[in-house]
């Protein structure tokens, strides 16, 4: 449901790299640039300042990267609110614990998924 450019903007402005953005959404470096000039363009005003190799947010970008942020936290509600109303329960749990634990009283989980995996 979260626009797809927002995303590449959030991503973009986390890593401060366009090539390190590109990998973690499995897209193209150009397809990054593209996505970031079309909401330049749509908000008529730079959202990164680019000099040479390094990216900086500009004064722009901070205010969108506050207000994505707050765009994704809605959005998540959003989604817990209704798999509520649904009875659906899903996301990541994460349990941490000492290896006697770990081998004596949690049970397995088998067959090992990147959902469940025991370190």
């Amino acid at each position: 449901m979260f626009d797809f450019r927002l995303k590449v903007f959030y991503t973009v402005a986390r890593r401060l790299n366009f090539t390190k953005a590109a990998e973690e959404l499995l897209i193209s470096q150009p397809a990054v640039t593209k996505h970031i000039k079309e909401l330049e363009s749509q908000f008529n005003i730079a959202l990164f300042d680019r000099r040479g190799n390094k990216v900086q947010l500009s004064p722009a970008g901070e205010v969108l990267l506050k207000h994505t942020e707050a765009i994704q936290e809605i959005y998540r509600q959003v989604e817990f609110d209704l798999n509520q109303l649904n009875q659906t329960h899903k996301g990541v749990l994460h349990v941490g614990s000492s290896t006697s634990i770990t081998q004596y009283i949690l049970p397995p989980c088998w067959p090992v998924s990147t959902a469940c995996t025991r370190t």
